[in-house]
């Protein structure tokens, strides 16, 4: 574990983008149906 950090971060960092990414994804499949309601 300490001898990688780096390893460390890039999966940390690519958790937190994929986090953004599921945010981003829930905020368009919203925006998705609000349209269709209208």
């Amino acid at each position: 574990m300490s001898r990688r950090p780096d390893l460390v971060d890039s999966r940390s960092i690519r958790s937190d983008f994929e986090a953004i990414g599921n945010d981003f994804k829930s905020v368009i499949h919203q925006y998705k149906k609000d349209r269709q309601t209208i």
